[in-house]
C-alpha cells in the first residue's frame, strides 16, 4: 500500500505483509511478517527576496525508517521460553553495530543493514 500516492511527494512508504520469510541478523521472523518502510525527501527553502512564500528544492533523502511487526510465539510453545528468547534477540542487538535484513523487496529498495 503506497501512502503518499502523490507522485513526487513528500514521502514514500510501503506496508507489506506476504510469504516471504524477513531475516534479520540470524533469527528468522515468522512468515506473514508485516513490514511498514517510509522515507522522507529534505527539502531546502530559500527566501526569495520581493516575493512571498519560499522555493522548496529536494536536496536529499532522510534515512529509510523499518517498522517490522509478528506475533511472536517460542518454539517451545512456553511463556518462559519466548521470553529467553526474547532476551537472546535483544542481546545481539545491542552487541552488533548493525544487522543484516534479508527480505527481496526490502532488498530491492537497497536496505541490505539495520542499525
Amino acid at each position: 500500500m503506497l501512502l503518499d500516492p502523490t507522485p513526487g511527494g513528500s514521502f514514500l512508504a510501503v506496508t507489506g505483509s506476504d510469504l516471504d520469510p524477513v531475516k534479520i541478523g540470524d533469527y528468522r521472523c515468522p512468515r506473514g511478517t508485516k513490514v511498514t518502510i517510509s522515507q522522507e525527501k529534505n527539502y531546502s527553502k530559500t527566501t526569495v527576496p520581493g516575493r512571498e512564500g519560499t522555493i522548496k528544492e529536494v536536496v536529499g533523502f532522510h534515512d529509510w525508517q523499518l517498522t517490522i511487526e509478528f506475533e511472536f510465539v517460542s518454539n517451545t510453545g512456553m511463556q518462559l521460553g519466548a521470553i529467553s528468547e526474547l532476551r537472546d534477540i535483544e542481546s545481539k542487538w545491542m552487541k552488533m553495530d548493525s544487522l543484516e535484513i534479508v527480505h527481496p523487496k526490502i532488498n530491492a529498495l537497497g536496505i541490505m543493514k539495520v542499525f
